[in-house]
């Protein structure tokens, strides 16, 4: 998991680690010179930051690769993206498969200095693309194999930490108001990456996943008990896990 690092007053750019190894063996490079960030059109030539989490791509599209054919009907969102870049063509002997990309849209940019955009606001009160930032369309993960060997690059370092991965909302649905996932498909993107790296195949989550905020149920007493497990009882079961855990790491 690359991208860009969390960072008191917001994302923050970083060297990645594994850079050198990620170029050369596999032909994939983590551009952490950019950014990618979300901002909305409201006159020609002019944007705004319209949201607080203006760092996150929730508009993305997926390919046909056995990691992300469960992800492909579900929302997956990364925040703090750098760009991916692969060598074309790939080092010998390497396959690699792009898994998400941001495809181009108005207002998505990779940008290199948010404080440009700072005072772009505060001397004419509107943004407009710097020189030397970029439109997409952007790369975001990758899937790589090599011989037995194989990787998977997600340019997001937050996209599986709990509160993206596991953030819930009320929706209306045909049972009433209910507490659904909003991410849900990046469960599904580390886990199936987890599998598809250990060969377990037969445990991918392939095909159109359940989705929880669409199921018919007709018998009221099974939604309550859906709905009471969902809310209460699993969140429940993971911070009693989670205790345990850390207790026995104190130790």
């Amino acid at each position: 998991m690359a991208g860009w690092a969390p960072g008191p007053f917001g994302a923050v750019a970083s060297p990645y680690e594994f850079n050198d190894y990620l170029k050369t063996i596999w032909g994939i490079t983590v551009d952490t010179n950019f950014l990618l960030i979300q901002t909305v059109n409201v006159k020609p030539g002019q944007y705004q930051v319209a949201r607080q989490d203006f760092h996150f791509m929730d508009d993305l599209e997926v390919n046909d690769h056995d990691i992300v054919r469960g992800a492909q009907a579900r929302l997956v969102t990364l925040p703090s993206c750098a760009p991916l870049e692969l060598t074309a063509p790939s080092p010998s002997g390497v396959e690699v498969w792009p898994l998400v990309a941001q495809p181009k849209k108005d207002g998505i940019w990779g940008v290199k200095n948010l404080q440009a955009y700072k005072e772009q606001m505060e001397s004419r009160g509107y943004l407009s693309l710097a020189e030397g930032d970029r439109e997409g369309p952007f790369t975001l993960a990758v899937a790589g194999k090599k011989g037995e060997a194989k990787v998977v690059v997600i340019s997001s370092r937050g996209f599986a930490e709990d509160q993206v991965a596991f953030s819930r909302a009320l929706v209306p649905t045909a049972q009433g108001i209910a507490m659904v996932s909003t991410n849900p498909g990046n469960v599904t993107l580390l886990m199936n990456s987890l599998h598809w790296l250990n060969d377990n195949t037969q445990l991918l989550n392939i095909g159109k996943p359940i989705d929880a905020a669409v199921l018919s149920i007709k018998n009221p007493s099974t939604v309550k008990t859906v709905q009471a497990l969902t809310i209460f009882v699993w969140p429940a079961l993971a911070l009693v896990f989670g205790g345990m855990a850390w207790w026995v790491r104190r130790r």
